[in-house]
């Protein structure tokens, strides 16, 4: 092969380098530029429903449900609930869910509501209907990026 000819191909093989690396660099700044926003920080949180002296609260069904505080007027997709069943036996519940099984909850305020259901799958009457209400239940919490746990205590009926 003459000089010419390696210089020809030479040229060839490090246009098509270039090339390539160019059109692999715009792929990689297309697909960062295109991924879904990343999701809020979510904690792991656990804990347990007793009444205020300390006895199990009474239901077939009890769940939790934790509700970001966002400001008035403000909504966000990213601001989901997450809820946790608890263990009617126990009173205790061991992990919340928010956009997959047992991924936590989002770091911040959260109102949380308390839904106690007897075997019909209606409220029981085991706790005010005030705590199972999102605008009237009073119980309110800050999830922090670490593990949480916590102890709802609520008044007899």
């Amino acid at each position: 092969m003459t000089t010419h000819a390696r210089v020809l191909q030479s040229r060839f093989l490090l246009t098509h380098l270039l090339v390539l690396t160019l059109a692999l660099l715009l792929g990689a700044i297309v697909a960062h530029c295109m991924a879904a926003p990343t999701s809020p920080a979510l904690a792991p949180v656990s804990g347990k429903v007793t009444y205020e002296d300390g006895g199990p609260v009474p239901g077939a069904r009890i769940q939790i449900v934790f509700l970001p505080l966002v400001p008035e007027g403000q909504t966000s997709d990213r601001d989901r609930p997450s809820i946790a069943d608890v263990d009617v036996e126990t009173g205790e519940f061991k992990f919340t869910s928010t956009y997959e099984e047992k991924d936590g909850t989002t770091v911040g305020m959260h109102r949380v509501m308390v839904t106690v259901l007897g075997p019909d799958g209606e409220l029981n009457g085991a706790v005010s209907r005030v705590f199972s209400n999102p605008k009237t239940s009073p119980l309110k919490i800050e999830i922090e990026n670490r593990k949480n746990w916590i102890h709802f205590q609520l008044p007899r009926p």
